[in-house]
């Protein structure tokens, strides 16, 4: 994190009167001043401003995803007739959490007392959620409502091989009025199934995000996505191509729904990174001392971008405890701090 130090010429003593603008420029090697220069000779002792700037982030994993998708599928006839979906194949075991994805078009766009949208429902009766009004009315494209569904939840459906829904219009939808196939709606669920046995995976890369350039924390997530407990992982990584040490982890990763935890946070070293552009990939292998089930889910890719300076920053608003930061260039934000000499 950068600190920049906006040190006032009052420390020694030689503005207790008050400096000028020039004098308080000429006295700040950033060249930064405010027009209240008497007021911050008196009561700004040090102003730390931390830079605190957000990063671009691209992530690529090799996650191989269960995703279930029905037929377009018509409304049936009748004001407020309920909808049925089922998936009934392709249903596996996950090892995430999911993402239910629901597709409508049709006369889903009237609010208020002419309500026109749809109740989505689990397999338990349990309500999810409902659609937000379309775009318009017979709108030519699809509209679209995701619910995350966590994976305890996406376990139990998945138990009979088969997950349902309903899907509940208000009765004032009409679903014959925009004609046939435009009257209709999709279900997707998507979800990272578990594999086999000995499957150890690469879930994130949590650190850095937000950085300077120079020495970092790398730290990253696994998990065991397989049906055997795991009691050793391999973690290997490198940055901008350059092999970094293998972390060994030898704690007990229990399969999901076990009794301990089947995610870990592993700190995998500190290291320089670049100013601009960096890539870090981080990946798993030898779950229990042995080949991977699967290497879909192995490897995790990201490009992390150092944060920039801003290219200038000035004060306003002056008070004896306040005080306006503006940063002109750069991304984010600033946090500033004000004290007396010495505070920290």
């Amino acid at each position: 994190m950068n600190k920049m130090y906006f040190l006032f010429s009052n420390l020694g003593g030689d503005c207790s009167s008050g400096c000028s603008p020039s004098e308080l420029h000429s006295k700040n090697p950033l060249g930064v001043y405010t027009k209240s220069d008497s007021l911050v000779s008196r009561s700004l002792k040090k102003l730390t401003l931390l830079m605190v700037f957000s990063i671009s982030i691209i992530m690529s994993g090799y996650a191989q995803n269960t995703v279930l998708i029905t037929p377009s599928t018509p409304l049936p006839a009748g004001a407020g007739t309920n909808l049925p979906i089922s998936f009934t194949s392709g249903v596996t075991s996950p090892a995430t959490d999911g993402v239910l994805t629901v597709y409508y078009q049709g006369d889903f766009d009237g609010t208020g007392g002419n309500l026109e949208n749809a109740d989505i429902f689990d397999e338990n009766s349990v309500l999810l959620g409902f659609t937000p009004p379309a775009t318009q009315q017979c709108f030519a494209n699809l509209d679209s409502v995701s619910f995350v569904i966590p994976v305890a939840t996406l376990s139990s459906w998945a138990a009979d091989q088969i997950i349902s829904f309903d899907f509940t219009p208000t009765a004032a939808v009409n679903p014959t009025l925009c004609g046939a196939g435009s009257d209709r709606v999709i279900f997707k669920l998507e979800y990272t199934p578990l594999t086999g046995p000995d499957d150890a995976a690469l879930a994130s890369v949590d650190s850095p995000y937000v950085f300077c350039a120079g020495l970092n924390n790398a730290i990253v997530t696994i998990r065991n996505s397989g049906t055997n407990q795991l009691d050793s992982v391999r973690v290997n990584w490198e940055l901008n191509g350059v092999a970094q040490a293998t972390v060994f982890y030898t704690s007990l990763l229990d399969t999901l729904g076990g009794a301990l935890s089947n995610v870990a946070s592993i700190a995998l070293g500190s290291v320089n990174f670049n100013a601009g552009s960096n890539t870090l990939k981080a990946w798993t292998s030898m779950p229990n001392g042995i080949a991977d089930t699967s290497n879909l889910n192995d490897t995790i890719t990201v490009n992390l971008i150092s944060a920039t300076a801003p290219t200038l920053i000035s004060l306003s608003n002056v008070t004896l405890s306040s005080v306006d930061v503006n940063a002109v260039g750069g991304a984010g934000t600033i946090d500033y701090e004000v004290g007396p000499v010495g505070f920290a």
